[in-house]
């Protein structure tokens, strides 16, 4: 699977503007992945509530990075692109 160019600029305008976790749920949902769409979901709900990114919050997204990372490697023909815009 590819994502195109637009998309890619959209990941990149999320991450530049400090929202990681809407990059990732954006590129989660590009994917169809039900897991992580999950996830980042719960993890944007629960940042909503805080109001920012809570410590233990911050190290679940962590754990969840290398995981995320390896489906995205073994999903994505253009990993490395969609990498540089995270």
């Amino acid at each position: 699977m590819k994502i195109n160019k637009q998309q890619i600029e959209n990941i990149r305008e999320l991450t530049q503007t400090n929202n990681h976790t809407s990059a990732r749920l954006y590129l989660a949902k590009l994917l169809g992945s039900k897991n992580h769409i999950k996830f980042y979901s719960a993890v944007s709900d629960i940042q909503s509530i805080y109001g920012y990114k809570h410590f233990y919050l911050s190290q679940i997204f962590s754990e969840m990075e290398t995981p995320f990372m390896r489906y995205l490697k073994h999903t994505l023909d253009n990993y490395d692109e969609v990498y540089g815009a995270l």
